[in-house]
């Protein structure tokens, strides 16, 4: 019995606590089985927040069901004007259908072209029966959760864009990242979800502690990795499927920063595995592993991107002395490190943290890149996360799927190695709604984009292109930052304050640049931004 409950206790991975995710239930120990158990699978309807499409992807998520297998009669889609609270229609979806798998998700799409304009709200209801009871479940299962409404905006705009350039999401989880408490969403739903969201490619960056499991067990190593050999196999044939939607494989990976604290790092398109797990529960009972992060992307070629991931996320004080876990350490320089993801689904101060780490690193003659991703693991209009294992639930708006992208030039036509390469190229913005490109011109008129290096002596005009929308707000600023390594700060160079504008074109001229770096800034009434990589002066 001790055994026994020393195997589960190993279950309450502190790791878990952090994570914005779809939540386990059905964690219990023999001596202690919690409130939120249920002998029910987990059953979740989710929406994107936000697309632009003439249908809406709604999403029905079972886990579990070989557990508990249940029979769904019947699925009720009622959708509200969210500002009238004015019933628009009901549809009603017969299914009639046993679901017995450990994993079911299926996608209904509900016709929303004469909603376009409007922000929706969706109240999914499922009609199951389960030990021959009637069960009716609201938007989800979940004990203790609202399960209030989805809200979707139907957009009668593109994402924030100009030709050639694709926004995507460069950190999420999938149903590889499966452990206790917590897991995300079946790869082959990625694409369907994503396309009418606007978005063009994604990263899984699957936890590499849960990638080396041995298949139906959390904290047992496989040393065949077949968990991470099916993940690139099925991203693989899913590619295969697509000409214009990319799943990018990868791994988020536990790391030393240097000084001997734990951080995250991203790793993309790695052929083979790489282990990290020193501050999850394995790496605290059995072989703990953390390479130096500058070793790994030292492993790197142009077909890898290495990251580090959300690097100024201050973790909680419990986690920081029992895990030792940090934050990235900026002042060590790893030349092949391709850059931060320092936009992380939320605007907080881990965010303006990285930014500021950021710029610092740059005045000091650093050429690292920014990149975007929302850390969601399955979430696409509101996460559900576990607050405290076996008791506890809550819920919130933010590091849901897609909403802070990473926005690239590039043919996604051309598959995943060239997007890989000008994702490391830096031609590349961040964003949560507007879009900002600048470029430079010389006296011999040859065109620098951003990411290229230009001299700094023969500039002779700044071009800049910005775009928002109705549902990000109209432009409201533009700023244009000019970093002087010699003096160790950023000039404001260029301001302006703009009205009733989604559209920007301007031309100016500057009359002297130092050498560093050149980035641009923008941000609209609804305080959405985008920042630019550097255009790199010499």
């Amino acid at each position: 019995m001790l055994e026994l409950l020393f195997d589960n206790l190993e279950k309450l991975s502190i790791i878990s606590l952090i994570f914005f995710l779809y939540a386990e239930i059905h964690l219990y120990i023999p001596i202690l089985r919690g409130i939120l158990y249920k002998k029910q699978p987990e059953i979740i309807f989710d929406t994107p927040y936000r697309v632009n499409s003439d249908y809406l992807p709604v999403l029905l998520l079972l886990k579990d069901a070989d557990k508990f297998p249940i029979f769904l009669e019947h699925i009720i889609i009622s959708i509200y004007d969210k500002s009238t609270r004015t019933l628009l229609d009901t549809i009603r979806i017969d299914e009639n259908m046993t679901i017995n798998q450990k994993w079911f998700g299926k996608i209904y799409h509900i016709t929303v072209n004469g909603f376009i304009g409007k922000t929706l709200e969706i109240n999914c209801k499922g009609f199951f029966k389960i030990n021959g009871k009637d069960l009716i479940v609201k938007n989800d299962n979940y004990p203790g959760l609202s399960h209030k409404n989805l809200t979707v905006h139907i957009d009668p705009e593109c994402l924030p864009s100009k030709d050639g350039w694709h926004c995507g999401d460069i950190h999420c989880h999938s149903y590889y990242t499966e452990d206790q408490v917590e897991f995300g969403l079946p790869l082959f739903l990625f694409p369907e979800i994503a396309k009418p969201m606007g978005l063009s490619f994604n990263a899984v960056t699957d936890h590499s502690y849960d990638l080396d499991d041995l298949l139906g067990t959390w904290t047992k190593k496989d040393p065949n990795l077949i968990k991470f050999k099916n993940s690139r196999k099925e991203i693989e044939e899913i590619n295969k499927k697509y000409s214009d939607y990319i799943i990018i494989p990868g791994e988020e990976l536990t790391v030393d920063n240097g000084h001997g604290r734990y951080v995250h790092m991203l790793v993309l398109n790695n052929k083979n595995f790489i282990p990290g797990n020193a501050d999850g529960f394995e790496g605290i009972f059995d072989n703990k592993i953390a390479y130096f992060y500058g070793k790994i992307a030292e492993i790197g070629d142009d077909s890898m991107l290495t990251a580090s991931a959300h690097p100024m996320t201050l973790f909680p004080y419990v986690q920081r002395i029992l895990l030792k876990r940090g934050i990235w350490n900026f002042n060590d320089k790893s030349d092949s490190l391709d850059g931060h993801q320092i936009l992380n689904g939320k605007i907080d101060n881990a965010f303006r943290l990285g930014k500021e780490n950021w710029i610092k690193q740059l005045l000091k003659g650093s050429r690292k890149y920014i990149y975007a991703g929302n850390d969601s693991h399955g979430n696409l209009n509101r996460f559900r996360q576990l607050r405290t294992p076996l008791f506890k639930l809550y819920e919130g708006n933010y590091q849901v799927f897609g909403e802070c992208r990473t926005i690239v030039f590039t043919d996604i036509s051309k598959g995943i190695n060239q997007l890989i390469k000008n994702l490391k190229k830096g031609q590349v913005v961040i964003s949560n709604g507007p879009f900002i490109n600048i470029t430079i011109k010389d006296n011999g008129n040859n065109l620098y984009h951003i990411g290229n290096q230009a001299p700094v002596d023969a500039v002779k005009q700044i071009c800049i292109e910005s775009k928002s929308s109705e549902f990000f707000g109209k432009i409201k600023e533009i700023k244009i930052f000019n970093g002087q390594i010699d003096n160790k700060v950023e000039k404001l160079i260029f301001a302006k304050n703009y009205q009733n504008v989604s559209n920007v074109r301007e031309k100016i001229k500057i009359q002297e640049l130092r050498s560093g770096h050149l980035r641009a800034e923008v941000f609209t009434e609804k305080d959405k931004f985008c920042l630019t990589n550097p255009i790199w002066l010499i």
